[in-house]
């Protein structure tokens, strides 16, 4: 019925015109769209890059000295609370707020999970959690730890960014 009535106002050859504009948009919004997520796929595989090299460095070339003292007292929370070192190799570290599939370290199920917030067009906060979980012999949790750190980024590339927040691992209640 509304090609019915566009008919009747524009005519045929009109109506193939903005029918051929039409497809053409939408085929320019798919394909500027893909650029976008894969600039995501980027920001992704630097993040976790950006993890390991935390992880197994406790430094990173792209933060700060005073920001790199900051990361190394952070994983000194793990020696102070007997925690193991978070293990990297072999983890697939998920994205938006999803926990990591439980790795066995020591006698902890190790949990890493990553989260973006906009901040502005340019700018996002990459949190990162870190969870280790202990459970009693008939299977109850015995205890849980949890630790954070947030990573402002002014780029894609993540050569620019700023540690804006560390929670040290705590014991939860």
């Amino acid at each position: 019925m509304i090609y019915l009535a566009l008919e009747n106002v524009l005519g045929v050859d009109e109506m193939k015109r903005f029918a051929l504009l039409f497809f053409i948009l939408m085929i320019g919004s798919i394909i500027i769209s893909s650029f976008y997520y894969a600039s995501n796929d980027a920001v992704k595989k630097n993040t976790k890059k950006f993890i390991q090299e935390i992880i197994e460095q406790q430094y990173s070339k792209t933060l700060t000295n005073a920001d790199n003292e900051k990361i190394k007292a952070f994983f000194q929370s793990f020696q102070t609370l007997d925690l193991p070192h978070p293990i990297i190799d072999g983890v697939d570290i998920p994205y938006f707020d999803v926990f990591t599939h439980p790795t066995n370290n020591n006698s902890y199920s190790q949990y890493i999970s990553v989260k973006y917030e906009d901040v502005t067009d340019s700018i996002y906060d990459t949190y990162i959690y870190f969870e280790y979980i202990s459970y009693s012999k008939d299977g109850n949790i015995n205890e849980i730890f949890f630790g954070q750190l947030v990573i402002r980024t002014s780029d894609v590339d993540q050569l620019n960014q700023d540690l804006i927040m560390v929670n040290p691992m705590e014991k939860q209640k």
